[in-house]
């Protein structure tokens, strides 16, 4: 059998639980267990380079499991598939191949229906099963919602609330749709208690360091504090050593998830030892296109991608059609998954609470003056973002000027979209600047260039 999701900590469960070989096995020669691979596993980004290959065959003759269905569609939305119909043609490709698949998700709806009908798997084969176990019975989920969302007042009182838990020496894990708003409590805590607390955070600007990597049940308990961002939102679950308090911070904004992302993150800790979830939420969708917008958005970019098409010569066409295989069904489910999306933010907080209801957690929305706050203030907060900043500033007029060499590596973009978006964005090809306009950390951070490891000649 076959294991995929979005997710590579999700494809290194997967590969545990069933004893298959990964994709970064595969791709390093390790060949498993013979000739021919029995179970493997892999993200979906990598599967167009697995499913015509003639040793994954037995597996893929097998079943085939998609797990988070939901995200897995949704990550056709995302810059890392860089090529939507080849990816989505690959998946057909395995479900044909497949006696059975399966997709799983805790949350199944019209995305994982959408996945299935452009994966060539029609309604009348689609069997629905369905559980209802409760996961929250005998949990209170606390809703503080923000009332000023230019000031944030609340948000102060909520981030303090966690400073004085942590002061009180109680074990806590923190959830974020936002890696902004875990980078600020990270600051805080450094500037209250320095190094005396131990702490994690996962976010898009660690989660490829061995530490992060590497949390797991069995080193949940090294830390005082975890922080999670959606870089962690699947994946992990902690079954012991579990925290005295569960603090969630859900901000509905352009760039951050849905609600079944947050409910899936607060789940992370599956025995709180308090029995209570606090959440923090900010509503920012005002901006946000609705679901009819999102929806002629993609009417008129299927009629651009159309036009475009019509004026290509015919054996471009024929390149067109043969790169982009089934390039309507792909279509179409990026116009279902975007729309539900958008669908899903504008209704944010009311799926919320009747995702937390179903799962038998007890909603109740507080007022700002139940949350525990003798720490923090509004200043401090400005204060501490202030010297991140300067901090900031400072790195970067320190870091040192690009060699002729490194430079001219960062600058030839010919096979790397990548490194030219960091050309015309920091302006690198510029000669005459004295210094890099961002630190090597930054640049390896935008990039998966490793400065350090070029050989000399570039």
């Amino acid at each position: 059998g076959a294991g995929l999701s979005h997710h590579v900590r999700l494809t290194i469960q997967i590969a545990n639980r069933i004893n298959a070989v990964s994709y970064e096995d595969i791709k390093a020669g390790k060949d498993g267990k013979g000739a021919q691979y029995q179970r493997l596993s892999s993200t979906i980004h990598s599967i167009d380079k697995l499913v015509g290959r003639d040793d994954c065959q037995q597996a893929f003759s097998g079943v085939l499991a998609l797990d988070e269905t939901e995200s897995v569609a949704s990550e056709f939305l995302q810059s890392t598939i860089k090529n939507e119909a080849k990816t989505l043609n690959a998946v057909r490709q395995a479900c044909e191949k497949s006696s059975l698949t399966l997709a799983m998700d805790a949350h199944a709806g019209l995305k994982t229906l959408a996945l299935l009908n452009a994966a060539g798997v029609p309604d009348d084969d689609i069997l629905l099963i369905t559980t209802g176990y409760q996961s929250l019975i005998g949990y209170r989920a606390l809703i503080f919602t923000e009332t000023d969302n230019n000031k944030t007042p609340v948000k102060t009182n909520f981030l303090g609330s966690i400073l004085d838990d942590l002061a009180a020496n109680l074990k806590v894990i923190v959830t974020s749709l936002s890696k902004n708003a875990l980078d600020e409590l990270e600051r805080l805590v450094k500037s209250k208690f320095g190094n005396v607390i131990s702490y994690i955070k996962v976010t898009s600007d660690t989660s490829s360091n061995s530490e992060s990597r590497g949390l797991n049940a069995d080193n949940y308990h090294v830390y005082q504090l975890v922080m999670l961002s959606p870089s962690l939102s699947t994946g992990a679950s902690f079954d012991r050593d579990n925290a005295d308090k569960s603090y969630c911070i859900v901000i509905n904004a352009r760039d951050t998830g849905t609600p079944y992302d947050a409910l899936q993150a607060m789940l992370r800790d599956r025995k709180v030892k308090n029995g209570e979830i606090n959440i923090y939420y900010q509503d920012l969708s005002q901006s946000l296109s609705n679901e009819h917008k999102m929806a002629l958005e993609w009417s008129a970019r299927e009629e651009h991608i159309n036009q475009f098409v019509s004026t290509l010569s015919e054996p471009d066409k024929q390149r067109f059609a043969a790169t982009r295989p089934h390039l309507d069904e792909t279509i179409n489910l990026l116009r279902v998954v975007a729309t539900e999306d958008a669908a899903a933010k504008q209704e944010f907080l009311s799926i919320l609470e009747a995702e937390l209801t179903a799962k038998g957690a007890e909603v109740i929305h507080c007022e700002p003056s139940q949350l525990n706050n003798d720490t923090l203030t509004p200043k401090e907060r400005k204060e501490a973002k202030q010297a991140a900043k300067a901090e900031e500033l400072q790195a970067i007029s320190n870091a040192p000027r690009l060699t002729d060499a490194e430079r001219a590596y960062l600058t030839d973009v010919r096979e790397s979209p990548e490194k030219e978006d960091l050309v015309e964005l920091y302006g690198l090809d510029d000669t005459t600047k004295k210094k890099a306009a961002l630190t090597r950390h930054q640049i390896e951070r935008e990039t998966t260039i490793d400065l350090s490891t070029l050989p000399p000649k570039d």
